[in-house]
């Protein structure tokens, strides 16, 4: 094998693995839509947390979740805080709108945290007894 022709089969080579890159790039940005579950938040407690999923949705018809690598960003008037994981909890009254982005694919859906929201009330069957669940309490250890 000439030196040419070993430079030539080194560079189709590199080339075919950067279609293979392309390929997979591809693949992911020709995804058809994502899909955001629930489609609708409503808050009315202090104490309420959402846990968003957001979900890939290819072309063919495969779903993989994405939630923890989208980005999530309030339009407009911030009602609540969400962190990188798609956890929401409401930090004042109102409504917005919450935009979801992964890649190039966007969703938007609507917040609404209640009036009565900053009228939190916790309740012992609700808030205390599970922690006293969850350290063994319940069964006399404590």
């Amino acid at each position: 094998m000439t030196f040419t022709e070993t430079l030539k089969t080194a560079w189709r080579s590199i080339l075919l693995g950067v279609g293979v890159l392309v390929g997979q790039c591809v693949d992911v940005m020709s995804a058809d839509r994502i899909v955001v579950e629930p489609s609708r938040i409503e808050i009315t407690s202090q104490l309420d947390q959402v846990q968003l999923l957001v979900t890939l949705v290819k072309e063919s018809g495969q779903p993989r979740d994405v939630t923890r690598v989208s980005s999530f960003n309030f339009e407009g008037d911030s009602v609540a805080s969400i962190d990188s994981q798609g956890r929401l909890q409401a930090t004042g009254a109102g409504e917005a709108t919450l935009a979801v982005r992964h890649g190039g694919l966007v969703s938007r859906l609507p917040v609404v945290v209640g009036e009565g929201f900053d009228v939190g009330t916790s309740r012992f069957v609700d808030h205390v007894l599970p922690v006293l669940s969850r350290s063994g309490c319940n069964q006399g250890a404590c």
